[in-house]
């Protein structure tokens, strides 16, 4: 399912499968159960699927909010996407790490936090040097911050996965709509 969702964008083939797997769940432990509902519920969101206020009901506290801000983000509701964020942190403080890389579109309220979860990784994560990248080029003063972008665009390739490669392109396009002016006064 994993592979269906990241590498594949197969949003409907994710909620089918899964579909079918826990129609046979009797015997698959709590665990397995939780994380194909949870897969589920990632696909509905982005198919903007309303069946996933029905799936999302198996969750509750920290993830059921955590999955309803991103449900809300991607239908185009990002007030609503904040409150469930911040209730989602309430109940898990440590969950902030994937809910500030969901936090399109109030990137100036999440840069704060995605510099805090990039400065703390122990290994490379392009996810987190996105987030900061995304914060930081969305941000009132991107254009300051130009320096800061090409460094993470450049950790972002060093990184040296067909994902980080993907990630750094996105970056990079990102970087010449916000930064071109500034090249072309040097």
């Amino acid at each position: 399912m994993r592979t269906l969702y990241e590498d594949s964008a197969r949003f409907t083939d994710v909620v089918a499968v899964g579909r079918r797997v826990l129609a046979e769940s009797h015997n698959m432990g709590v665990n397995i159960v939780r994380e194909i509902h949870y897969w589920i519920c990632l696909a509905l969101a982005r198919l903007k699927d309303e069946a996933f206020l029905t799936e999302v009901r198996f969750f509750d506290k920290a993830d059921y909010h955590f999955l309803l801000g991103f449900y809300y983000r991607n239908i185009g509701k990002p007030e609503y996407a904040l409150e469930n964020y911040y209730k989602a942190i309430f109940y898990r403080p440590r969950l902030h790490e994937g809910t500030t890389r969901d936090c399109h579109g109030l990137y100036d309220e999440a840069l704060a936090q995605a510099k805090y979860n990039y400065e703390r990784m122990d290994e490379p994560n392009p996810h987190h040097v996105l987030a900061y990248f995304d914060c930081l080029a969305r941000s009132k003063d991107a254009k300051s911050r130009a320096s800061e972008m090409e460094r993470l665009i450049d950790e972002l390739k060093k990184i040296n996965t067909r994902k980080s490669a993907e990630m750094a392109g996105i970056a990079e396009a990102d970087y010449t709509s916000v930064c071109a002016p500034i090249l072309v006064k040097r």
